[in-house]
């Protein structure tokens, strides 16, 4: 038969009892959390959209406008000077391939499409002074006198200039930070590889 029970120490057994909880140190704090590359911040203002919108309205125009020179060079191959329209719409293929998809990908906020608007605006300017210099100061086409008084000359003015415009658009800080912050994606939407749980 076993003998008394030893009186219940509030501190427990041991000659000194439970020692005191001594908890965990407190942690430090923690940074503000950062969003995924490429997102803005949670609290962040949208920044501003014109400048982009505007960029990619007048880049969309621009590449529609280099197809249908495309198509104008091609028809004129069989005329005078064929060498000058093949020449014409290869340059004219590859600006269309920079300018149009770098519009449509500006528009969905992918940051390669101000850049490929850049590239296309920059060898449209180098394309359109190559164009000067052969109509004008050579004469290929005409004389010089007659150089301002052609319509493909002033077609060519009018395009340089709007390119330029549409080059400082494409490289406005709004623009790139714009095509740079697309917004976070929905939370809590189950993708394709949710578990839905058992069937039955």
């Amino acid at each position: 038969m076993s003998g008394p029970l030893p009186p219940f120490s509030p501190q427990g057994p041991g000659p000194q009892g439970f020692q005191p909880h001594q908890g965990y140190p407190p942690q430090p704090g923690y940074p503000p959390q950062q969003g995924p590359q490429g997102y803005p911040q949670a609290g962040q203002p949208e920044p501003s959209a014109g400048a982009a919108r505007a960029a990619a309205s007048i880049a969309l125009v621009a590449g529609i406008w280099q197809v249908m020179q495309v198509i104008d060079q091609v028809h004129q191959i069989f005329g005078r000077y064929p060498a000058d329209h093949i020449a014409s719409a290869a340059v004219r293929v590859v600006l269309a391939l920079l300018i149009l998809p770098g519009a449509i990908l500006l528009f969905t906020r992918r940051p390669i499409g101000w850049k490929l608007i850049v590239a296309g605006c920059v060898a449209a300017v180098l394309a359109n002074i190559a164009s000067f210099v052969l109509m004008g100061f050579v004469g290929v086409y005409f004389p010089m006198d007659d150089f301002l008084k052609a319509p493909r000359a002033w077609s060519l003015l009018v395009s340089t200039v709007l390119t330029i415009v549409l080059l400082v658009f494409a490289l406005l800080p709004s623009t790139r930070r714009w095509a740079a912050s697309r917004p976070l994606p929905p939370v809590g939407n189950p993708g394709p590889w949710s578990y839905a749980g058992p069937h039955g």
